[in-house]
């Protein structure tokens, strides 16, 4: 009923604490796409315009940029020339590329296992076969090109080359849309990963000056701030920022979850993580940053439930799991897991190794770890001087001298 629809459109409203809220729908047929879509005052339920469009299945970018523009002007905003760039700014003019970057964008919004990279990797390669120019694509790509190296490569060569592919996708966006901020905030992102902490920075800085409030760029910023610069409480009024924006995007709760661990704010993360899940409970993730914020509060038996709803084989779960056996002081049993985590990702998962050590308090082991960490450039040293993981070693002087060849930037 419409009294419903009101109530419904008040409370998500209130949720996003919006003044308007537009809604609508999409209906296919073969030869006809109808599109449906309404502009709600969000305190007195009041439509204050709407339209339908029947027009060919191609045709849903025109509708798009209409709709912006009737709702701007539904609101009295004068969009201008500059509003009108900035609708289409990075984008496509052909619908079905459009459609393929929107599925792939969904999966790394909401499933951030590997095979669901991998997917949206395909997709987006799909996209680009369409549009070659398409900004946002290339921008997308190399998101989860970076993702899919971090945190799924077999080896140091096979993440190396994936990084190597992600930058030359960000690069690319920038060179297609230079004014596109979310092109820069990705390659600080992968800057970062290879230890240019410097370059992370200046990208980053460039991102914001084009972008100050972008979702896509706030993010970025949230993760320099946090490892490049070793500040998880800057880290976490930006990721705070993030969730102001966009309340019901599941990976913006996680990514606070992920500071809150660092800043051991455990039950916080715990929220941030299950608020996560309830937006989109296929999400792998947050299981992990739930496992772990349980196993970090000495409560073991709570962090293996959670970890139960993460693959068998996935690298942090394995390196979380044989913490929890270190601490219980089965040397023999921590080794089996190491050999099978060895057999899994060589050397592309040093800083997980050194994890366990440190937990076990086989300092030698750990600092070894760590050494051949800084040759291979594994990513997980940036979060070095936060990790709670790290704290039983932070006391040995081989501490100070490895963060002080990781050369991170004194001032930001």
């Amino acid at each position: 009923s419409d009294a419903v629809k009101a109530l419904d459109t008040k409370l998500a409203a209130s949720k996003l604490d919006v003044a308007n809220v537009l809604t609508g729908s999409v209906r296919r047929s073969p030869r006809t796409v109808r599109i449906s879509a309404q502009l709600v005052g969000g305190k007195d339920g009041v439509v204050r315009w709407e339209q339908t469009y029947d027009r060919a299945p191609d045709d849903e970018i025109r509708i798009q940029t209409d709709i912006a523009a009737n709702v701007a002007q539904a609101l009295s905003i004068a969009l201008g020339q500059a509003g009108k760039a900035a609708l289409t700014l990075g984008g496509t003019a052909d619908s079905a590329a459009q459609d393929l970057y929107l599925r792939a964008s969904a999966l790394y919004l909401n499933d951030t296992g590997g095979d669901a990279l991998r997917e949206a990797a395909q997709l987006l390669d799909a996209a680009l076969g369409r549009d070659p120019g398409y900004a946002n694509a290339f921008r997308l790509k190399a998101g989860t090109l970076e993702l899919l190296a971090t945190s799924y490569s077999k080896n140091a060569d096979e993440m190396a080359k994936r990084l190597d592919a992600a930058e030359f996708a960000a690069k690319r966006a920038i060179a297609l849309t230079p004014a596109l901020g979310a092109g820069y905030a990705q390659l600080a992102l992968i800057d970062e990963d290879r230890f240019n902490f410097g370059s992370a920075f200046q990208s980053i800085r460039k991102a914001l000056a084009l972008s100050p409030d972008d979702p896509l760029v706030l993010p970025a910023a949230m993760y320099i701030s946090w490892y490049s610069g070793g500040d998880p409480h800057k880290a976490l009024s930006l990721a705070d920022r993030v969730v102001e924006l966009d309340p019901l995007k599941a990976l913006n709760h996680s990514r606070r979850a992920e500071v809150l661990v660092d800043l051991r704010q455990y039950p916080e993360a715990i929220r941030s993580a299950q608020k996560s899940l309830q937006l989109a409970p296929k999400r792998e993730w947050p299981h992990q940053v739930i496992g772990d914020s349980f196993l970090l509060m000495n409560r073991p038996n709570e962090a293996l439930a959670e970890y139960s709803h993460v693959p068998a084989d996935d690298v942090y779960r394995l390196k979380s799991e044989a913490i929890i056996v270190a601490r219980s002081g089965d040397i023999g049993a921590v080794e089996r897991i190491m050999s099978h985590m060895r057999a899994l990702f060589a050397d592309v998962a040093t800083y997980q190794y050194a994890q366990v050590y440190a937990q076990a308090r086989e300092n030698d082991r750990a600092f070894a770890a760590l050494a051949k960490g800084f040759e291979v450039k594994d990513p997980g040293l940036t979060g070095i001087r936060t990790d709670p993981f790290m704290d039983p070693i932070r006391g040995d002087p081989r501490y100070a001298a490895l963060v002080k060849k990781l050369d991170f930037p004194t001032s930001t």
